[in-house]
């Protein structure tokens, strides 16, 4: 999705705001964890800061998942808070160690960002709710759901001379 610019760059300290909205298949996020049930809309503002052009906003979906503990699917809004520095590719860079994207014309290019922004969001572990339970590692029951009748005061015979341990000095 392209946004045009050409109003902010006409003044430094001038705001635009923006709003659009992107079907999922439109954008490239085949290795993620969950998957994106709803359009992504991407609101926010473009601002004029002199040399770079500042676009901060928000990327928001709904997404759904399986839950790492119990292996339930569930459903979860994503919103990521974003910003990033633009500067028009004809300038020299001010900074070599700056990490500023580049633009040309009157247009800025947002797929991409979009794209790296919900990928770089990925939840290192996903679960339906932070109190879940699990499964029971014996026999496999969603312990959200039921409770099992196994016995989990079984030691692991690695551990087993701790538990004289702990049975010694109480």
């Amino acid at each position: 999705m392209k946004i045009n610019i050409s109003q902010a760059k006409k003044e430094i300290g001038s705001r635009q705001p923006f709003v659009f909205t992107l079907p999922v298949n439109s954008l490239q996020l085949e290795q993620l964890s969950f998957t994106m049930i709803s359009e992504v809309t991407v609101t926010g503002d473009v601002v004029n800061k002199g040399r770079v052009l500042e676009v901060a906003g928000i990327i928001h979906a709904d997404a759904v998942s399986f839950c790492d503990r119990c292996l339930a699917e569930f459903q979860f809004p994503l919103d990521i808070v974003f910003q990033e520095e633009f500067q028009e590719s004809a300038m020299q860079a001010t900074d070599e160690l700056a990490e500023v994207s580049t633009y040309q014309g009157d247009e800025i290019e947002l797929n991409g960002l979009v794209e790296d922004n919900i990928a770089l969001a990925e939840p290192l572990q996903t679960v339906c709710s932070p109190d879940c339970r699990g499964l029971c590692p014996k026999c496999g029951t969603n312990l959200n759901v039921a409770a099992c009748m196994c016995d989990r005061t079984e030691i692991d015979p690695r551990l087993a001379k701790l538990q004289q341990l702990l049975k010694n000095n109480p």
